[in-house]
Order: structure tokens, then C-alpha cells, then sequence
């Protein structure tokens, strides 16, 4: 035990004394705060955003030439900079093939019964189709019949109000009841982005980290002093232990900082951001997530130290990490699917499977109700995964292999995994 404490402080100071790490613990959250505080002095506040209508009009300064063919004969009065209106169809294609107009718009004469109008583009051009001048033409023409307010809800309608019947089970449908889905949608992309993104970060890097101290001093030979000193499965659980603590510390500080910021600047991210205030997270769920955040690491801590131990240069690490890296990525590359169908099958493979369980499950319980059943074997299952892993890392971080100098052959692998030590 001392001599594992012993290569758990060696670890720590070394991983203090890194750049990388440092700048990501403390340098990049004072780079996120610093623009945070330099968006809240350029971005306008909701106060100062256009309300008046008169105001609205003189917006439609358009940088495209735009013909208008009103047949309908509703919007022929209403002049706006950058619009032009035209007799006829013919006229229109006519001047919009003689490079005279970016678009044009046909106003059919029947267009207060269907609401359909059409829009001529001269080449096939996803960014040009826009209905915002129709919409703008149409708010200048109402200015004069209804009340700005009016039409400034007609402009910006009133917000959809979503009912979560699991959310009211679990008695969180307060302010967030009052999103838009699409508000709510981002609210929800949000919680499991941040939380992907967190453990992302902090696993990898401290992995990560693990990989790369075994492969620097398997080059520099300083693993051929370290073995004499100490065990190499007492070298393995030292280095996870030290690089543990330090994914603690970051994780510790990025919340940190992530507080400050909201109680300095949470009314303006409020105001800013609406959807927001959409953001649950089950206070009932946090020990679970903890727990998935601690199995998770462990887990792939020890397969970083397992490519660390096979691996013999920088550049065959990372390459040998990818097979790992990639299955973890899995729910978030399937996020549509979680927001859409949290207990739809992906979402639920994804939650059960061991090596994409540390995701999987902690982004459906951070958008729905999981059964505690499905959680309990999700659990399960990591834990034996992890059981084994951690027999699987010892058989390869064994002297043999650290001081083998190359990478082993693919027949070599049964040997190295089921023969003695």
C-alpha cells in the first residue's frame, strides 16, 4: 500500500507540473468566463431590443433585389426599400433572366384564401429561399390598421406551452412548462451536451494523461527503475488512483466557476438564453450520475494504462485508444434519438451495453423516468465489465510487457492474457 501511495503522489505532482492540464483546469474556464463578461457588455439587452413598430419598418433594408408580383392587390400600397414591384409574372422572370433582381415573389390573386405565394430564384439556392420579405411587407401593411402590439405578437406569436405528464410525476414542470418544444428541445440537448461533454473531458484527459506518462517512461527506459522499486500492478493502481483525484480537482473547479458565473451573470444568461430556465436536473438522479462518472473512469482508466503498457511510441497510443474512444462516443452521436425517444431502443442498448452505458445512462436520466430495474442492471453489468477489464489491464501491465520494446503480435495475445507471470 505505501508503495502505491508513493507512485500516487509521484503522479499527482507530475500531472500538476503539466501545461495541458493546467491550462485546462484553470486557464480555459477564466477564458470562457472573460467572454462571457465581454458578450454581456456588446449584446443588447431585452430592454433595449426593437419593440415599436415604426422601428420594425425601417428594417427591412434588404442587401437583394427583390421584385414583387402582387396579384392579390393587398400589398401593392406598401413601399420598402430593395423591393420593386411589377405587373406581371412574364415581366418579372423576364427582368430576374436579365440579372435585374436576386428573387422574386408572386403574390397569386386567391392568396387571402390559401396564404400560399411563390418564390422565382434565378439558379437552385438553399440560401435564398427565405419568406421574410413577404412577412416584412406584411407587417407595414398592418401598421396602419392594428396596434403595434399587435402586430409585433403577430411577428413573434405566442409561445406553445408543453406539458410534461412525467415531469409533473416528478413535480418539476414549474417554469419550464411556459418553453416553446423547440425551447425545450434545446434546454434538453443542453443538459446531456454539457454532461457528455464533462465527462468527456475530464475521463480522457486523466486516462489520457495515465497512457501517456506509461509510454513517456517506457521511452525514456525510467519504467526499468520504477519496476525494481515497486510491482507493476502496484505501479498500474498508483498512476489510476493519482490521476482519479486530479479529474476530481478539474471537475471540482469547472463547477466551480460554472457558479460563479451564474450568480454573477444569471439573469443575463436568463434573459439572453430563454431556453435556459428549461434546464432539470433530477436532484435524485446526481449519486447515480456520480456513480457512473466514478465507474466510467475506472473503467477506462484501466483500458489507457492497458494501451499505455502494449503501446511503445507517442503515435501508436493514440491510434490503439481510438478502438475505445469510439464505442464511448456512441450516445452522443445518437443524441437526436435520446431527445426524441429517450426509452426508444437505441437509447435503451445505448443505457445497457457496459462500454456505452457511461453515457447512455446518465443522458436518459437526465431526459426521462428510467425504470430502477434498468438502472440496476445497467450497474451491474459495468461493475462485472469493470471486474474484468481490471483483471484483463493486470495480465498485460506485467514486466514481460512493459519491457518488451515492441507491440505484440496478435498470436502473441493469448499468451500475454492467460500465460504466467
Amino acid at each position: 500500500m505505501t508503495s502505491i501511495f508513493r507512485v500516487m503522489r509521484y503522479e499527482m505532482g507530475r500531472t500538476l507540473r503539466r501545461k495541458g492540464f493546467l491550462f485546462s483546469t484553470f486557464g480555459l474556464p477564466l477564458i470562457l468566463f472573460a467572454l462571457s463578461q465581454f458578450w454581456q457588455v456588446l449584446a443588447p439587452t431585452p430592454g433595449e431590443m426593437i419593440r415599436d413598430i415604426q422601428q420594425v419598418a425601417t428594417q427591412f433594408n434588404t442587401d437583394k433585389r427583390v421584385a414583387v408580383v402582387d396579384l392579390s392587390g393587398q400589398l401593392s400600397d406598401v413601399t420598402a426599400e430593395g423591393v420593386t414591384y411589377l405587373a406581371s409574372e412574364d415581366e418579372a422572370v423576364a427582368a430576374l433572366n436579365a440579372d435585374e433582381f436576386d428573387t422574386v415573389y408572386v403574390i397569386p390573386a386567391d392568396f387571402d384564401e390559401t396564404g400560399i405565394a411563390r418564390q422565382i430564384l434565378p439558379t437552385i439556392s438553399l440560401e435564398g429561399i427565405s419568406g421574410e420579405p413577404l412577412r416584412s411587407l406584411a407587417v407595414l401593411e398592418l401598421q396602419g390598421e392594428l396596434d403595434a402590439a399587435v402586430v409585433d405578437r403577430i411577428r413573434q406569436p405566442s409561445v406553445i406551452t408543453q406539458i410534461n405528464l412525467a415531469e409533473l410525476e416528478r413535480g418539476t414542470n414549474g417554469a419550464s412548462s411556459d418553453l416553446s418544444a423547440e425551447d425545450r428541445e434545446n434546454a434538453n440537448f443542453t443538459v446531456i451536451y454539457v454532461f457528455a461533454m464533462l465527462f468527456i473531458i475530464t475521463v480522457f484527459t486523466g486516462s489520457g494523461y495515465l497512457m501517456q506518462s506509461v509510454i513517456e517512461e517506457k521511452e525514456t527506459r525510467v519504467i526499468e527503475v520504477l519496476i525494481t522499486s515497486v510491482r507493476a500492478s502496484q505501479l498500474l493502481a498508483g498512476k489510476v488512483l493519482a490521476q482519479a483525484v486530479m479529474a476530481l480537482v478539474q471537475v471540482s473547479v469547472w463547477i466551480g466557476m460554472g457558479l460563479i458565473l451564474l450568480v454573477l451573470q444569471g439573469d443575463f444568461l436568463r434573459q439572453s438564453l430563454p431556453f435556459l430556465v428549461g434546464i432539470i436536473i433530477p436532484v435524485s438522479a446526481l449519486p447515480i450520475l456520480l456513480v457512473y462518472f466514478i465507474l466510467g473512469y475506472f473503467m477506462l482508466a484501466a483500458f489507457f494504462g492497458m494501451v499505455g503498457a502494449l503501446s511503445n511510441s507517442a503515435t501508436e497510443g493514440p491510434q490503439l485508444a481510438a478502438v475505445i474512444i469510439i464505442p464511448v462516443m456512441i450516445p452522443l452521436f445518437a443524441a437526436p434519438a435520446f431527445l426524441s425517444d429517450p426509452n426508444g431502443a437505441v437509447p435503451v442498448i445505448c443505457s445497457l451495453f457496459p462500454v456505452t452505458a457511461l453515457l447512455g445512462m446518465p443522458m436518459r436520466m437526465l431526459l426521462t423516468n428510467v425504470p430502477v430495474m434498468e438502472v440496476a442492471l445497467s450497474i451491474g453489468l459495468l461493475a462485472v465489465t469493470l471486474m474484468g477489464v481490471y483483471w484483463l489491464a493486470g495480465r498485460f501491465f506485467r514486466v514481460q510487457t512493459l519491457l518488451a520494446g515492441r507491440l505484440p503480435k496478435l498470436r502473441e495475445i493469448p499468451r500475454l492474457v492467460f500465460g504466467r507471470s
